[in-house]
């Protein structure tokens, strides 16, 4: 087995290191994995979209009253 894991870019565990087996694989996954970035645009969030509707109505509403509509 140690052959096989020197082969393949593995490593051997010895039985008295086992308890620390999940501490190394997440310390694995944290520098192997990228940082993943989630991106969301402006109409996804309601108040977002929902604060451009009564902009855009109060605008209107005082061209309106002015006569300029």
């Amino acid at each position: 087995m140690q052959r096989i894991s020197e082969e393949t870019g593995g490593a051997v565990l010895p039985a008295e290191k086992s308890s620390s087996l999940a501490q190394e694989f997440r310390a694995h996954q944290a520098k192997s994995r990228p940082e993943r970035v989630e991106r969301n645009i402006a109409w996804d969030r309601w108040w977002v979209l929902a604060g451009i509707l009564v902009l855009w109505s109060v605008t209107w509403g005082l061209r309106r009253s002015s006569g300029l509509v």
